[in-house]
């Protein structure tokens, strides 16, 4: 009995064809926007798994909770498997500073129906950019008129 379960498994193993379907989880570009600044999801996929260009992807805003639904379509038939590896980049719009959450969902067509698998849910914070301390106008007009007294006063000296 275990030379025939050993035999099987041997069959088993001699047929397997490793995965070719792949979609990896979103990633946020950039990682730590700042206030005002495009935000985008980028996703690899690629195989046997193609996210579609077309229709464009559903974007939903509610509050701060962002839902982007991608249709895409999956296969199991490796005839059909001729998707080339891409990195798709989906646009998700500009935020006020603020903690917010996008869900990545995506939908394909199967035997039993529409399917929707989640892909990730990405919580991001923006920030307000780092101010850089400045003079005032009034401030550089000051600075600007020490400056004119300084060289006037040390050229003075040395024509002396």
């Amino acid at each position: 009995m275990r030379r025939i379960v050993f035999a099987f498994l041997l069959v088993l193993v001699a047929f397997e064809r490793p995965a070719q379907a792949f979609v990896d989880p979103p990633v946020l570009v950039p990682q730590h926007p700042f206030a005002g600044q495009p935000v985008s999801v980028s996703i690899r996929e690629g195989m046997c798994d193609s996210l579609a260009a077309y229709p464009p992807p559903t974007l939903t805003h509610d509050g701060k909770n962002i839902h982007l639904v991608i249709q895409s379509w999956s296969t199991t038939d490796l005839e059909f498997c001729t998707s080339p590896i891409l990195t798709d980049v989906f646009p998700i719009g500009s935020f006020a500073a603020g903690s917010y959450a996008v869900q990545v969902d995506r939908i394909y067509p199967s035997g039993n129906g529409p399917v929707t698998e989640t892909l990730g849910v990405l919580p991001f914070t923006v920030s307000n950019p780092a101010s850089v301390p400045t003079l005032s106008t009034a401030g550089a007009i000051g600075l600007g008129m020490m400056l004119m007294i300084l060289a006037l006063l040390f050229g003075r000296r040395r024509a002396l």
